[in-house]
């Protein structure tokens, strides 16, 4: 039995597994140094707003100049998130061929069979800071993925720590071993909650006394069957916990249909842009469309 065919079986029968040395060490300290230097801009933009910018060592941005943003205004923690997502070393980092590769022998999938990355991004969330649910800071309860994506497509989700490894102390993914058989579960909804939050397992049909802590070390992957019951852990340390969370769907499903890309704007919209240059009535009318719902945070891409 070979790698693959090992980690497949674990999948099979727990619903994730964990894949290891799969990115170049070149490539976390590209991702950190951009990284850095987007906490820079973003102290920056906030030191030109006129807020107060505490000291902190020179070098550590992540370690203390990220915290200082967030207790300065939110918006600036999510303009870091929103940047850093979009970035080239972050791309490199969620389409590394080894991952593809490992995705589509859980998959069961050949060589060339086409994937489709959906909801790929960096995920920040601070220490201590379980009450915070906004853009930029994720602690979320059991829940299984199936209503946050595209109806009845076959995926598995990437979970992979970007700076340092995923402790319990830090926080891990919390997973219930083996109830991605149980298939859909018994959900809920809460419509009065942000989207993040919306759906969820049903407290009673939960078995969390199965439940289990996973701890991943930086260079590995976690990924894990669509249907399984999972968490994120509580961040007890005192440093940013930074992960990349994505899914990678088959495309050759005959379920799988790609989405429709629809950009929010947290500034100027394109089409204010064009009747503050033209002095367009017509685009004027049109200039909230593409505008960021009231009581998102600001400062985003």
């Amino acid at each position: 039995m070979n790698l693959f065919q090992a980690k497949s079986a674990q999948f099979e029968s727990d619903g994730y597994a964990i894949f290891d040395n799969l990115f170049p060490k070149e490539d976390f300290l590209a991702f950190r140094c951009v990284l850095k230097a987007v906490i820079r801009e973003a102290l920056a933009r906030a030191k030109n707003q006129g807020e107060e910018i505490p000291q902190f060592t020179p070098g550590c941005e992540i370690e203390e100049g990220l915290i200082a943003l967030r207790k300065i205004n939110p918006s600036f923690a999510a303009f870091v998130q929103r940047v850093i997502s979009r970035s080239p070393e972050f791309f490199r980092l969620s389409s590394n061929p080894e991952m593809v590769k490992a995705t589509r022998s859980l998959l069961g999938l050949k060589k060339n069979s086409p994937l489709y990355l959906l909801s790929n991004g960096v995920i920040l969330t601070f220490p201590n800071d379980v009450a915070n649910k906004t853009s930029s800071n994720f602690e979320l309860a059991w829940h299984k993925d199936i209503f946050f994506t595209i109806p009845k497509s076959q995926y598995v989700h990437i979970w992979v720590p970007l700076l340092y490894d995923a402790t319990v102390e830090i926080g891990t993914l919390k997973v219930i071993p083996g109830s991605h058989k149980e298939g859909i579960g018994k959900q809920k909804i809460d419509i009065n909650t942000a989207y993040n939050y919306r759906y969820s397992l049903d407290p009673g049909s939960v078995k969390e006394v199965e439940a289990k802590s996973v701890e991943v070390k930086l260079g590995q992957a976690l990924i894990f069957d669509y249907r399984l019951a999972h968490r994120s852990g509580e961040n007890t340390s005192d440093r940013v916990r930074c992960t990349m969370l994505g899914l990678m769907h088959n495309a050759s499903n005959p379920n799988f249909l790609p989405v429709s890309t629809h950009y929010s704007y947290h500034g100027q919209t394109p089409e204010a842009y064009f009747a503050e240059v033209f002095d367009s009535e017509d685009a004027r009318k049109i200039a909230c469309e593409q505008a960021a719902p009231v009581g998102e945070p600001k400062g985003g891409v």
